[in-house]
């Protein structure tokens, strides 16, 4: 708080410093509350001059925003960076600042800032001022806002509690490229490291999880088709994943150059297919082509029929 009362206590100050050069020409109120520019007591003070009114007081709404989120970071920060791995101190201050300048840290980090509204405010003041050399006018628009010590830590609180267990959820579909049993565990971690990535604002963490996402993409090649024939009208086959067998998904295309009736059906992790050969000439090749489809990538693999 004494960070954003001193922040504040400058903007507002540097705003005054021109008063003598404007006239005021509207105003909410008859005479300008004596809390402007001063923070602290639970409360933060906030100004902001544009051309029209609404876009102060929308910018006004986004620097209350940031000064919270600014504030979170200063708590949070060496936490976080830590928990990854060890890191500088300059390291630390440029994790600092990628936390404050993402530009989606207030709904993929900070979900309960969507909560923070005007309509919450103590009290507002505005003014529509004149220049008096250049005759151009803006409007400033003024915010007192309830934020006290104890709200503040529990918006560190919960920050942490997301952090952390976006972290672990990373760490576990990490673990999981190393066990993945099923095309379905391909596409489930797909979908959820993804939000990993989205998440994080600093570039140590992004990067570890664009790693692991490169991982899940890089999986169906990894991804092989095999068969063995059972007796003179059955086929069984399989995928494996670096050599260990995996529950597919969807279902085989079937194809022949002379054998008929082809069908499959499922017997655990494995297909059956079944076919008959009697319209086949003894010296025409007999084969069965099997194939999968595996995200973007087909798996095909032509089998022998002996």
């Amino acid at each position: 708080m004494k960070r954003i009362l001193l922040t504040f206590c400058l903007a507002m100050a540097a705003m005054g410093c021109w008063a003598q050069d404007y006239k005021v020409l509207d105003k909410s109120e008859k005479k300008r509350p004596e809390w402007i520019g001063i923070s602290g007591n639970g409360y933060i003070a906030v100004g902001s001059q544009k051309p029209t009114l609404d876009e102060a007081r929308q910018d006004c709404m986004n620097i209350l925003l940031e000064e919270i989120i600014n504030a979170v970071a200063v708590n949070v920060c060496s936490q976080t960076s830590s928990d990854l791995m060890q890191i500088t101190r300059n390291e630390d201050i440029q994790f600092t600042e990628e936390f404050r300048s993402s530009t989606t840290i207030q709904s993929a980090v900070m979900p309960f800032l969507s909560k923070i509204s005007i309509s919450k405010a103590k009290a507002t003041y505005w003014e529509k001022r004149q220049d008096k050399k250049t005759r151009r006018v803006v409007y400033e628009f003024c915010m007192l806002y309830p934020l006290s010590d104890a709200e503040l830590e529990r918006y560190n609180q919960q920050f942490m509690e997301i952090d952390r267990n976006m972290v672990e959820k990373t760490r576990r579909l990490e673990q999981a490229t190393k066990t993945i049993s099923s095309i379905e565990d391909i596409d489930r971690g797909s979908v959820e490291i993804k939000q990993c990535v989205a998440y994080f604002f600093d570039k140590t963490r992004r990067k570890w999880a664009e790693g692991i996402a490169e991982l899940y993409l890089k999986a169906p090649s990894r991804i092989s088709l095999h068969g063995k024939q059972v007796d003179d009208e059955t086929y069984r086959v399989w995928l494996e994943y670096d050599g260990r067998k995996i529950t597919p998904s969807g279902t085989p295309s079937l194809k022949s150059e002379c054998a008929e009736d082809l069908q499959f059906s499922r017997e655990g992790n494995d297909f059956l297919v079944t076919f008959s050969t009697l319209n086949c000439l003894e010296d025409e090749p007999q084969s069965l082509e099997v194939s999968f489809r595996v995200k973007s990538k087909t798996l095909k693999q032509k089998f022998l029929i002996e």
